[in-house]
């Protein structure tokens, strides 16, 4: 029934003698909208068309996670958001075209995609009092199809890791634009006053990558050295807290940065540094 609510009915239903879909109810409404009904045999899944893209949907899906070290409870979004983009493919099996257009003879809209998967984003939030900043940070975690106009977005919240609907949103990869009080860590938004670059001297201040350089590297075409880094001091980090990955029973947990752990590794990369200089 969402099915027919969001793309509408369905010329048939193939599928594989799931409970779900042979049930009497699942019976009704194919009657209802006299919608075809066919099974797969028994343990011959290749009979099923679907599967294959299936597959492709769950390899995509694993890939962009790894590649942008997104939490696993984000899987599902992260798999809409597969789909969302699959579907807006041109396919060589249609005829290089896509398959919204095959099936509604229309030309899909991309000019939504304006961000690519747990891409860092600011959001105007329009509620901080002077002087607080109105935006928050977060991460861009797909498209908000129901609610709002056509470029409205699902940002997950880096303050209560929550997903929220908005449509007033900039990447926060942009170097010409960038919130300094908004560090870009996965901190939370704390009493330090200087930015990432204060220790660097004037004349030699470190740029943020550009948005392009940072989206490429998602998929490894982009040689690491080649990328010009911010640096950290782990000294400006102390005294901050951030929010620990979600827990396996849904809770989240905050923790405080309190103390530099001195190792032996420490000494080396000095002693490196001064050899390199």
């Amino acid at each position: 029934m969402n099915f027919i609510l969001k793309w509408g009915v369905m010329d048939g239903l193939f599928s594989d003698n799931a409970k779900a879909q042979t049930s009497k109810a699942v019976a009704d409404i194919l009657g209802q909208y006299k919608i075809y009904d066919m099974q797969s045999e028994p343990y011959q899944q290749n009979q099923n068309y679907a599967d294959r893209r299936i597959q492709e949907v769950k390899s995509m899906t694993n890939t962009l996670m790894d590649r942008t070290g997104s939490p696993g409870f984000l899987w599902l979004l992260c798999m809409m958001y597969c789909v969302f983009l699959l579907n807006r493919l041109a396919a060589a099996s249609l005829g290089w075209r896509t398959s919204i257009e095959v099936a509604f003879k229309v030309t899909p809209d991309i000019s939504v995609m304006l961000f690519a998967w747990y891409e860092p984003v600011f959001y105007y939030t329009g509620d901080s009092a002077f002087p607080g900043s109105k935006e928050k940070r977060g991460h861009f975690v797909g498209f908000s199809e129901s609610i709002g106009d056509a470029l409205t977005f699902n940002i997950l919240t880096d303050e209560t890791q929550e997903i929220i609907h908005r449509s007033a949103v900039r990447s926060a990869l942009d170097p010409a634009n960038p919130n300094r009080r908004l560090r870009l860590t996965d901190g939370e938004q704390g009493p330090i006053s200087r930015g990432f670059d204060a220790d660097v001297k004037q004349g030699d201040r470190m740029k943020l990558p550009e948005k392009e350089a940072i989206l490429m590297s998602y998929a490894d075409n982009m040689d690491p050295s080649r990328l010009n880094l911010p640096s950290l001091n782990p000294e400006s980090i102390l005294g901050m807290t951030f929010l620990r990955p979600r827990d396996v029973d849904g809770s989240i947990h905050r923790a405080e940065v309190l103390k530099r752990i001195e190792t032996r590794d420490d000494e080396a990369c000095r002693t490196l540094s001064r050899e390199t200089r």
